[in-house]
């Protein structure tokens, strides 16, 4: 969807600032840059496996989370019937139809305040690419070779695994892959007890799971 900001050439480029990244950081350093009128390179790169134009947050955080933990907090609600005279009831759940809305609504946000943003800065040149250093000022972006005066690192950052016993023999979720499931588990075992931890052991409760 976004090989559309490609360049397809193979030459050193100069820039006077490169940054390293897509997410909000990455954003928030390429409108500034932009509206100082300063040619810069953005280099698409992320910590987190998978994740796409637009880094975490609306990918496989905030955007998509939150929308789950609403649905799941609207289905909690309807089942107290917590108002005399007033009887709701729902009688299932298509949880993959609830997953496709929530992957909508992320394209929607990301076509929003994303491509649509990168398109219009027009001192901005996007590339596609993982980056890595070839020296303090040069970047390595698949084919192309680009020099900058000035470099960002703005990647991010990725869960850490515990490194329990055993746990490289056994399948399992990270928030991201969580998000990500098209059927509800009849059962899972969060591990973490602090606000990602909760929040996810509440979702997946109220949705129905065994947690």
């Amino acid at each position: 969807e976004i090989t559309r900001y490609n360049y397809d050439g193979d030459s050193m480029e100069e820039f006077e600032y490169a940054i390293l990244g897509q997410g909000a950081a990455a954003f928030a350093a390429a409108i500034k840059a932009n509206d100082l009128g300063i040619k810069t390179a953005m280099v698409g790169s992320n910590a987190t496996e998978g994740t796409v134009l637009g880094g975490t947050c609306v990918n496989v955080g905030c955007v998509p989370s939150k929308r789950m933990i609403t649905v799941a907090s609207f289905l909690h609600e309807v089942k107290q019937n917590r108002f005399a005279g007033v009887n709701a009831k729902i009688d299932t759940i298509k949880y993959n139809e609830v997953v496709e809305e929530k992957d909508r609504l992320v394209e929607k946000f990301k076509s929003e305040k994303y491509k649509n943003v990168l398109d219009s800065l027009e001192d901005v040149t996007y590339i596609g690419e993982l980056g890595s250093f070839i020296d303090k000022n040069t970047i390595k972006a698949g084919k192309r070779e680009l020099h900058a005066k000035y470099v960002l690192i703005a990647t991010g950052a990725k869960s850490q695994v515990p490194r329990a016993n055993g746990v490289e023999k056994i399948k399992y979720l990270t928030n991201e892959e969580a998000l990500s499931l098209k059927e509800l588990p009849e059962s899972l075992i969060v591990v973490g007890g602090r606000a990602l931890g909760l929040e996810f052991a509440q979702m997946f409760a109220r949705f129905g799971t065994k947690v």
